[in-house]
């Protein structure tokens, strides 16, 4: 896992059957505040990459405001933009 841009490294270990816990080890030595992002290279995330604010603020855009294109971050397929242009287009 890289916290904070990868500002601190941490390495899952093990974890929990129910999935409720990881053991992980941190790799080096850093400060991170709070609200900090974490992402997980090589690894599929299932879910979607849009939040509910995330289409809520489509909706509004697609409907009250004029727009060229759509940006989606965190695109981890192609499925993932087929939803954001099928939800667009409802």
């Amino acid at each position: 896992m890289l916290i904070d841009d990868g500002k601190m490294v941490v390495i899952v270990r093990a974890k929990s059957p129910s999935q409720d816990w990881v053991d992980c080890e941190v790799m080096n030595d850093a400060t991170i505040s709070s609200r900090k992002g974490f992402n997980l290279p090589d690894t599929v995330v299932a879910s979607s990459p849009l939040t509910p604010k995330d289409r809520e603020d489509l909706e509004f855009i697609v409907t009250k405001i004029k727009v060229d294109w759509v940006a989606l971050s965190f695109v981890q397929s192609a499925d993932d933009v087929n939803e954001m242009k099928y939800l667009a287009n409802q």
